[in-house]
């Protein structure tokens, strides 16, 4: 019993160090990689589950099942990866004796921001390719799990996409169509405004204030995609990037009908210092760049993954003018 105790632990201990795919040579200020505080914090964890009850309320060991993801497991992710960027990168950030704070540094002023190769105006509506997965609270707190922390951390907010993209004031498009994939094969599903059908009493957030307008977004299958435009994402790898608890990655705007790469935000986030987290990564609270920002009301807030998209695939200026009314007596 205590030998098959022990090989279990040789096994989680050897599936932490597979992740790693260069020799670990690089020290933050404290000592230790991030990469070898997880890894250490693993196997505690395989010891401190082996013989435990696992179906109980206690749900500590479900961390040690988790496996990296494989971003080319899908129709989507293919298609994400194959896409070629306009001004491809060259040379190499990481140099020997880096800091983790360095490292992210040097990415961040290299690699990361807004590129706008061509935008689209008066877009009635957009695909969302490549939508993502709730990812749960063990997942944000192991450094491998997640192919795109950056895009997890900025990404579109956390309301259904429907009420993001179609339903007024945040939505701006008269439809989205989501490709999900399922055991038989891709499925479309497109969210559109069904004037005939609406919902009383959605509360929103317009010009500072909150109003209440209709619900108007109804949905329906569809047998192909509607809209050319659309966008999608990709996790990206960097030597050494997860070891000292950074993650990149990419959200593509990108012409459906031709492949063609419109738009390309890329950023970075730093973990490995959280409090009360997992071998202190949690990708939610990650330093990030870039540092895209606006002033709204007198206050500085991040520019998350829809407001970029909104910029490079304009929806009309008009798309809510319908529902203007809701707006009388709100200081623009």
């Amino acid at each position: 019993m205590a030998r098959g105790r022990q090989l279990a632990v040789q096994l989680v201990t050897a599936f932490a160090l597979s992740v790693v795919s260069v020799p670990i040579q690089v020290k933050s200020a404290d000592g230790a990689t991030t990469g070898e505080r997880f890894r250490r914090a693993l196997t505690d964890r395989a010891k401190t589950c082996l013989g435990r009850d696992q179906t109980g309320p206690d749900t500590s060991c479900a961390i040690l099942n988790l496996k990296p993801e494989e971003p080319l497991s899908s129709p989507a992710g293919q298609f994400a990866h194959s896409l070629k960027l306009p001004n491809a990168l060259t040379g190499e950030v990481y140099r020997k004796g880096m800091t983790a704070d360095d490292y992210f540094s040097a990415l961040c002023n290299a690699e990361a921001g807004d590129f706008i190769y061509r935008r689209v105006v008066d877009v009635a509506g957009i695909v969302e390719l490549r939508p993502r997965l709730v990812p749960t609270d063990y997942e944000l707190q192991h450094l491998y799990a997640l192919e795109d922390p950056f895009g997890v951390a900025f990404g579109v907010p956390s309301i259904a996409t429907q009420n993001v993209w179609v339903q007024p004031f945040v939505g701006r498009y008269t439809f989205v169509d989501v490709v999900r994939t399922t055991s038989t094969g891709p499925r479309i599903t497109t969210y559109y405004r069904d004037l005939k059908d609406t919902q009383p009493s959605y509360q929103t957030f317009v010009a500072g204030r909150y109003v209440v307008i209709p619900y108007v977004v109804s949905e329906r299958e569809s047998p192909k995609l509607s809209a050319r435009y659309g966008f999608t994402w990709r996790g990206i790898k960097r030597p050494v990037d997860r070891e000292f608890g950074i993650a990149g990655g990419e959200l593509i705007v990108v012409d459906v009908t031709t492949a063609e790469v419109l738009a390309l935000r890329r950023g970075f986030v730093k973990t490995g210092t959280a409090v009360n987290s997992f071998a202190g990564v949690w990708w939610l609270g990650a330093a990030g760049c870039p540092q895209n920002a606006r002033d709204r009301n007198g206050r500085r807030e991040k520019l998350l993954h829809h407001d970029f998209i909104y910029s490079v695939l304009v929806p009309s200026p008009d798309a809510n003018k319908l529902f203007s009314g809701a707006l009388n007596g709100v200081a623009k």
